[in-house]
């Protein structure tokens, strides 16, 4: 009865360890820099709600943004 149980484990072990050389397999990407890694990053991970909302609500309070240094001094306006 010893073996059997022994070799059931043996088993149970390399079908586990092969499951898990799978995973790593389908699950390992390379990325060219820190930056593709930083947009798949974003992509799967949401913002928290409260600073969603935050930032939200201070895209709403700020304005435009002023008109460029170059469109004041040549006097032209935006959409021209």
């Amino acid at each position: 009865m010893e073996p059997e149980s022994h070799r059931l484990e043996q088993r149970q072990t390399e079908s586990t360890a092969a499951f898990e050389q799978s995973l790593q397999r389908t699950n390992t990407r390379e990325f060219g820099s820190v930056e593709e890694v930083l947009r798949e990053d974003r992509a799967r991970t949401p913002p928290p709600a409260a600073l969603a909302h935050r930032v939200a609500e201070r895209i709403r309070q700020t304005g435009p943004p002023p008109r460029p240094w170059w469109a004041r001094w040549l006097g032209r306006r935006e959409g021209e």
